[in-house]
């Protein structure tokens, strides 16, 4: 069997790339998780009116998104915070409205976020578990 020339030039493409479909595609058999906030959110700032944010809607991402998250946060990235930022591209959200969410509210986003999560990152999440010391029993 002959190997792959690697010295050799190979064709380039000559037609135009594709232009991304208008399309929005779902997974099927899932549904996206509303989770409605105990302690909604006021986000303000100097160039926009007040929003609030009393609900978010937790999905399953995209291939596309996985690589740009990854890309925007850099591969020195520790899991836990390529997690928060899957979390938040789940939620379709800045990070900065999980950072500030209410610890109530963070802990049930993340529940609800885990099965959505990639399979990869869920087994560096039970690494994690496994490796925190257990609570102490009083």
């Amino acid at each position: 069997m002959a190997g792959v020339d690697f010295d050799k030039d190979f064709p380039q493409p000559t037609s135009e790339p594709a232009v991304a479909s208008p399309r929005r595609f779902g997974f099927r058999g899932e549904s996206p998780v509303e989770i409605e906030l105990l302690h909604p959110l006021i986000s303000e700032g100097e160039e926009q009116s007040s929003v609030e944010i009393e609900r978010l809607t937790i999905r399953r991402i995209t291939a596309e998104e996985m690589i740009a998250v990854t890309e925007a946060i850099g591969n020195e990235a520790d899991d836990a915070t390529l997690i928060r930022h899957v979390t938040a591209a789940m939620a379709g959200v800045d990070i900065d409205v999980l950072r500030a969410l209410s610890p109530d509210d963070a802990g049930r986003v993340a529940a609800a976020a885990l099965p959505f999560m990639p399979a990869g990152l869920v087994v560096a999440i039970e690494r994690a578990s496994e490796a925190s010391p257990p609570d102490a029993q009083a």
